[in-house]
């Protein structure tokens, strides 16, 4: 019996997903360590107006289980890095003290992003100590239905998601990985489909999420940087003041024409050296003959980057937290273990707001409990209107079957032949819909209509077999009575398989 040889690799995935395409990495890990990595960007909306509707969900979905079933990720860990058309980062620092407060009316103003779409908002926040007093905070938004649409697609392929973070937050990690950015904070150019994303990174961490105005056109980021090169600047001088050293690099990646494009406009911006991010100078010891368009997959390159990592070393927020950990937490609860002063008077005031926390989450069990209601809710209003509408087409089976004649029309004839004695004859046979029968004819004798009418009752066709009436008849040929007699169908089932007749 031969032996079962095991696997050399575990397989790992990142992905990007953008406005209408998927950029996915797979990355083989060999026993040996060594890293075999391969590319393919994917289209994954055609006519969807936006992943919010059913359409886009339909969409989406399809494309996760082409990727699953063609690159086989069922059950591979998939990290996710979601574009700027999906999600918001802002980005505080300071000390313990200050970072809390500036993250609390962040995160009360995460519904009014209108730019991911309306409804309500998820929220996910991470902090770093950065050193013995300054602490490194990032709040990021999306669209509650954008990370149903995400989890209800990954769960319907057999996907597998461990992280979701901003595209940017990925980006600044592959650079902070090859040491770009560990002197001085950098501008980072991300071009894609539909414009671009501008971002400031330093020593791997995301500084500023930089959107004037929304996202911006490729012919636009060159004017914008020359505009607002010094504001970003100011910026990082005075919310991150231990990033110190001026900002004279860009980095750049995405659609390689655009870039290109953008990075010859660029050009002329004094002070600043452009380079485009590449695979094989921020991972060079990995194996990366199979990677296309290098520099359009960097985002899923540096969420890959993430893959072991403790929470502890993160460099940015996951979306996913929350939903595992199954309700919708205040930021306050991960920055209590920070705001807890000696003074006794104080600890009276932490009481009554850890009571209100309780309360809270309390009542965010209640309503995430009520919110994994909907969808049962859904599928038995589905179920009843199903229902309703099979016992309709049930009712309008039996009317039919009501209305058919039982017996066929040629066994009738032959059985209201058979009854007709010698000198009878009939001029019309009619049924009805509901089982009325109808026949007239003529006799040469008064006694010929009672004649059929007695045959006829004895027939297993039949039920209330009556004489509707005579009229008597004279003409040239001979004298003759005209009748009418009128019946009921048989149930087929009564009918037993004989009969008798006037043979």
């Amino acid at each position: 019996m031969a032996k079962k040889t095991r696997k050399n690799s575990d397989r790992l995935a990142a992905l990007e997903i953008c406005h209408s395409e998927l950029d996915l990495l797979v990355i083989d890990l060999q026993k040996d360590g060594a890293k075999t990595v391969r590319s393919r960007t994917f289209t994954w909306r055609n006519e969807a107006p936006s992943l919010h509707t059913d359409a886009g969900l339909a969409e989406l979905t399809a494309a996760f289980k082409v990727l699953a079933t063609e690159e086989k990720l069922s059950g591979v860990p998939l990290y996710v890095a979601l574009n700027g058309d999906f999600c918001v980062t802002r980005v505080v620092a300071g000390t313990a003290d200050k970072v809390r407060r500036d993250l609390r009316p962040l995160e009360e103003r995460a519904n009014l992003y209108l730019s991911l779409g309306a409804g309500e908002k998820v929220l996910a926040a991470h902090i770093r100590q950065v050193d013995v007093r300054h602490q490194h905070g990032w709040l990021a938004v999306t669209n509650q239905r954008t990370l149903d649409a995400l989890l209800a697609a990954a769960d319907a392929a057999g996907l597998t998601l461990e992280v979701l973070e901003p595209s940017l937050v990925s980006l600044c990690r592959a650079v902070g990985h090859f040491e770009g950015d560990s002197e001085s904070p950098v501008l980072i150019v991300a071009v894609d489909e539909r414009g671009v994303e501008l971002g400031v990174s330093f020593q791997g961490r995301l500084l500023l999420d930089y959107r004037p105005g929304g996202r911006q056109a490729r012919d636009q980021i060159a004017d914008i940087i020359k505009n607002h090169l010094e504001r970003l600047q100011r910026y990082c001088d005075r919310h991150f003041g231990y990033a110190g050293g001026k900002i004279s690099q860009v980095y750049m990646c995405g659609e390689p024409e655009a870039v290109q494009d953008v990075q010859a406009e660029l050009k002329d911006v004094e002070r600043l050296e452009v380079a485009v991010l590449a695979p094989e100078e921020t991972c060079p010891d990995w194996n990366l003959a199979e990677v296309e368009e290098g520099t359009k997959v960097m985002p899923a390159l540096g969420a890959s980057l993430s893959i072991g990592l403790p929470a502890s070393d993160r460099t940015g927020p996951n979306l996913l937290d929350r939903t595992r950990a199954g309700l919708r937490e205040p930021l306050i609860r991960g920055m209590l273990a920070t705001t807890w002063p000696i003074a006794a008077v104080l600890l009276l005031a932490i009481g009554i707001s850890v009571a209100a926390w309780y309360e809270r989450m309390h009542f965010e069990q209640l309503e995430s409990r009520m919110h994994s209601m909907e969808s049962d809710k859904r599928q038995y209003e589905l179920l009843r209107v199903q229902f309703k509408a099979t016992d309709e087409k049930l009712r309008h089976m039996r009317k039919l079957k009501d209305g058919l004649i039982q017996h066929p029309p040629h066994e009738l004839a032959t059985a209201v032949a058979r009854c007709l004695p010698e000198g009878v004859w009939l001029d019309k046979l009619l049924v009805g819909n509901q089982g009325r029968v109808t026949l007239s004819g003529s006799s040469y004798s008064d006694q010929g209509p009672f004649e059929v009418v007695k045959w006829l009752r004895q027939t297993p066709y039949l039920s209330q077999v009556a004489l509707d009436g005579t009229e008597p008849v004279s003409t040239r040929s001979g004298d003759f009575t005209r009748f009418n007699i009128t019946g009921q169908l048989a149930e087929r089932a009564d009918y037993d398989g004989g009969e008798e007749n006037n043979d």
